[in-house]
């Protein structure tokens, strides 16, 4: 149902693309739901899901909201979770303070936000600041909201900070007609601004491979002043999207290296002529990589392509992660939605037009494959 519909990837694979927060909302038997639809997976199941995930990666650390979704302040959800907590199948943080990473290495912490609720941080408390202003009309009004509690987010080891891009406006608009606006902006927003700016934790509905990168990119450059130019940055969103181009920027890295190498040895052996003209290879070898990969991430759009996959992937998807038929969406095109190559009359700052990005280095060479090469960019 795309009024309720939220994210097109299994749990499983939103773990692996580098999702750490995760929005839990379920009726007191244990269903996991948005609004009145069901997702089709149980609270339970969905924590066996992160427990064997942080068995395998166990520096991680997940977070993750608990919400009553039925909004009312009987102590079912609250019993629900009791029961989980006392199975102790599962690796869950229940203190009603913050941690720091270190002491939730390879655990789950519980962001309580249900009635009656005295186990895990309290959602909305002391110690959170959030920005959920989820009813806007459009893209562009959301955007707008989103970039300013993005500006003014400090870092403080007193306070978990949460900015939510999703939004909705029925019955014209739904989650996917917000994101395929606001995931475009926030991806450039990400790209183009100062490489050493805290984010905090960001919610996004439909976001890609890529843009999960970038957001986590982001805040290990503010917490290790790593550079956002680092020629050695990970290709992992990339590589799903165009193998070619992928291997394209692994041969200019192994080249640069190699580069690097000579020009070390030229120097242990005190040949000036030959040092110089390595330093001179080194640097257009650099440059060329530093230019070639910017080109490749421009490409990337932000949102989710299997977002607009068909209600049979969507399905199949389902299916893998529950292990059961989930139902079938009504339509391939949900209300509010577009394909490629319709006009948008959203509201937004486009009139209408859909751009796609200038073809030039990698986007020219491998244009059909890059996502967004080939006319797909918009926002």
């Amino acid at each position: 149902v795309a009024a309720s519909r939220c994210q097109s990837r299994p749990l499983q694979t939103q773990l692996r693309l580098g999702v750490r927060f995760l929005d839990f909302r379920t009726r007191p038997c244990g269903t996991l739901c948005h609004g009145r639809v069901s997702c089709g997976l149980t609270l339970r199941g969905a924590l066996d899901i992160c427990a064997a995930f942080l068995r395998k990666n166990p520096s991680e650390v997940l977070v993750a909201r608990i919400k009553d979704e039925t909004g009312k302040a009987a102590r079912g959800v609250d019993d629900l979770v009791r029961d989980i907590v006392e199975s102790a199948d599962h690796p869950l943080y229940l203190q009603m303070r913050l941690p720091s990473i270190r002491e939730v290495r390879g655990r789950i912490v519980v962001l309580c936000d249900w009635a009656d609720g005295m186990l895990g941080v309290r959602w909305a408390g002391p110690s959170m600041r959030i920005q959920d202003e989820y009813w806007q009309s459009t893209g562009s009004k959301k955007w707008h909201v989103i970039r300013r509690h993005l500006e003014d987010a400090e870092p403080s080891p007193d306070f978990l900070q949460v900015h939510f891009t999703s939004a909705t406006h029925l019955p014209r608009k739904v989650p996917i007609s917000i994101a395929r606006s606001v995931n475009p902006k926030l991806a450039d927003y990400l790209r183009l601004g100062p490489c050493h700016r805290f984010l905090g934790v960001v919610c996004m509905d439909f976001p890609s491979a890529y843009l999960c990168e970038l957001i986590i990119r982001k805040n290990a450059a503010w917490t290790l002043s790593a550079s956002g130019m680092d020629p050695f940055r990970g290709v992992r969103a990339i590589r799903e999207g165009c193998p070619k181009v992928c291997e394209w920027l692994d041969d200019l890295q192994c080249e640069l290296k190699a580069s690097a190498t000579r020009a070390d040895v030229a120097l242990l052996v005190d040949n000036k002529e030959e040092l110089e003209e390595r330093v001179k290879w080194l640097s257009r070898v650099y440059l060329k990589v530093v230019v070639e990969h910017a080109y490749a991430e421009l490409g990337e759009s932000g949102l989710d392509d299997f977002a607009f996959a068909s209600p049979i992937a969507w399905e199949k998807a389902d299916e893998a992660q529950n292990g059961v038929p989930s139902p079938k969406p009504k339509s391939a095109s949900p209300p509010g939605s577009r394909r490629k190559g319709q006009l948008r009359n959203d509201g937004d700052d486009d009139c209408g037009v859909e751009r796609g990005p200038r073809k030039r280095g990698l986007l020219a060479r491998f244009g059909a494959c890059l996502p967004g090469g080939g006319g797909s960019g918009g926002g």
